[in-house]
């Protein structure tokens, strides 16, 4: 994604090219007889709309972030989110509180967050307005985080593990192709230069990533709570860091 957005920044439109990928994947495979036929249900559908809002803008938000900050900044803020969907799982979805080792390792990762913030010549330039998105990106991805642990509970029965990519992608491509069009993304597609279409490439590679994310991300959410399914999110950041 990085590298998409660092070669054109047009993130609504990357974005929604791997909705779109995905969403033909599953149509495809269906029709094929690859994976079980999805049967569409409105009151399944109506309970992913909410939360494909949340994930559309958290996917944006990611997106900006990554235009504007280096990759180990939105890992950083990204770190902090288990904080919030820990709180909100003991609130909203009668999780126990987190135990004591747990709010310590929390609180060292807020901390050195801080310091790391604190350190960025962005910060000293810009102060917190160079983390807006980021903020919000923190905000948005926590909020998801714990409302789709609550698309995949026994009661929103699906026909295969294929189902909640089919309803999330399904409802998230029009979303994020019209905030392409308002951001006026368009102009900067159709000015891209010849040189530059070697992203491509990197577009159809982030393309087969979404694909196997969003399947084992269902997946995974499935069988873990919100919480420990943030920090396995945050866990493999750090491959993450060590590559950028």
């Amino acid at each position: 994604n990085k590298i998409c957005v660092s070669i054109i920044a047009v993130p609504a439109f990357i974005t929604s090219v791997q909705f779109s990928a995905t969403l033909l994947f599953v149509v495809v495979s269906m029709c094929i007889g690859l994976i079980p036929m999805e049967t569409i249900c409105w009151s399944t559908l109506r309970s992913c709309i909410l939360y494909v809002a949340m994930f559309v803008l958290s996917i944006y938000a990611n997106m900006k972030t990554l235009q504007y900050n280096n990759v180990d900044t939105i890992i950083v803020f990204r770190c902090c989110s288990p904080i919030i969907v820990g709180i909100s799982e003991w609130l909203c979805m009668d999780r126990e509180f987190m135990s004591f080792r747990s709010c310590m390792a929390l609180t060292g990762v807020l901390l050195f967050a801080v310091l790391y913030v604190y350190t960025e010549d962005a910060f000293h330039t810009h102060g917190v307005s160079a983390y807006t998105w980021a903020i919000t990106y923190m905000v948005l991805v926590s909020i998801e985080m714990v409302y789709g642990k609550h698309i995949v509970n026994p009661r929103i029965e699906y026909d295969s593990q294929w189902g909640p990519v089919l309803y999330t992608n399904m409802i998230a491509t029009l979303p994020m192709f019209t905030i392409a069009i308002l951001t006026e993304e368009y102009e900067q597609i159709l000015a891209i230069k010849y040189k530059q279409r070697h992203v491509i490439l990197p577009l159809m590679l982030s393309c087969v990533a979404g694909i196997s994310i969003s399947y084992y991300g269902w997946k995974c959410r499935s069988m873990l709570s919100a919480t420990s399914y943030t920090v396995i999110g945050v866990m493999n950041k750090i491959l993450t860091i060590i590559m950028n």
